[in-house]
């Protein structure tokens, strides 16, 4: 007879991270706080899993993260067990832009996750000055006549 054992190995590719929000929101659109808070999720096929460390990555554009050159705001291994409310603590975030981010984490047995799938959120005006208006319209009532100067 034949006796098959199996071996159940626990590998980063089976430590994911997940349900990115923004805000509490996933990919929200007109964002004006400076400093938003970041949400995610640690996912295994086993129990008990806890987070202790992660890394977070933010660019202004999605090629930059692929790259790993995050331009906004790239943290090294922060030892936490935080994944809710993890305020951004980089740039300045330019205005009327979209933002990317991802995530990386380790569980308490050492395990590396992959990067995160890239969430987003869009920025509006993040300073008054970035909003620049002028008057749309006509100056005079249609068929008033202009005073003359006499």
């Amino acid at each position: 007879s034949i006796i098959c054992i199996a071996l159940y190995h626990v590998s980063a590719a089976v430590l994911t991270v997940s349900g990115l929000l923004t805000e509490f929101r996933e990919n929200p659109v007109g964002l004006d706080i400076k400093k938003p808070s970041f949400i995610w999720q640690l996912r295994a096929p086993y129990r008990k899993v806890m987070q202790t460390a992660y890394k977070i990555q933010v660019a202004t554009q999605a090629d930059l993260l692929k790259k790993n050159k995050a331009d906004l705001w790239s943290t090294d291994w922060v030892v936490s067990d935080t994944s809710v409310g993890v305020v951004y603590a980089g740039k300045d975030l330019p205005s009327f832009s979209t933002v990317y981010w991802q995530i990386k984490a380790k569980d308490q047995a050492g395990n590396e996750s992959d990067w995160s799938p890239m969430a987003t959120f869009v920025t509006s005006a993040m300073e008054p000055t970035a909003l620049k208006s002028a008057w749309i319209g006509y100056d005079q009532a249609i068929g008033a006549e202009m005073p003359q100067d006499t």
